[in-house]
């Protein structure tokens, strides 16, 4: 953030790109990038970010890199690779799936069984969080600073994994 707003972009763009390989919630800050208009600062920071991505290739191989981008991160995504229904995450996602979603090993007592609702609860969710941080980065509503750290909270907000519940 301090290079960004001391007109250092690439520096600006390798910080965000090196936060983004390292835990893909701060790839939020590529929006306030966008609304911004600030897209030579966008463009470095994906490229960059794609760089750091890559760069596993060298120590591990490519076969092992590419079999973690195509099976293991998707299903991270959809979180199958963790309890999805565990109070330890205390995020939307586990709330509205622990009320609409039944799981015969790891959910036996939802309110109801509506996987659809739930999956549509928690999309809206994360539109409005996404509509209302748009809203106040182009409406200037907010100092950068506060923009900046909205957009923060707004990617802790998103995510569903709580390690980043614990940071708020």
């Amino acid at each position: 953030y301090i290079f960004w707003q001391k007109d250092k972009g690439f520096l600006s763009a390798l910080c965000w790109a090196t936060a983004i390989s390292l835990k893909i919630f701060p790839a939020i800050i590529l929006l306030l990038l966008l609304v911004n208009g600030v897209y030579r600062i966008f463009g470095w920071t994906i490229a960059l970010a794609l760089v750091c991505s890559a760069l596993p290739i060298v120590g591990i191989g490519a076969p092992t890199v590419l079999e973690y981008y195509q099976e293991i991160l998707p299903r991270l995504f959809a979180g199958e690779t963790n309890d999805p229904y565990t109070i330890l995450y205390q995020s939307p996602r586990v709330f509205i799936d622990q009320l609409l979603v039944y799981d015969g090993h790891l959910n036996n007592t939802p309110l109801i069984h509506l996987p659809g609702l739930a999956n549509f609860l928690y999309l809206a969710f994360q539109w409005c969080i996404l509509a209302l941080l748009v809203q106040l980065i182009h409406q200037k509503r907010l100092s950068d600073i506060l923009a900046f750290g909205a957009t923060i909270l707004a990617g802790l907000l998103l995510s569903g994994y709580g390690s980043n519940y614990s940071m708020l």
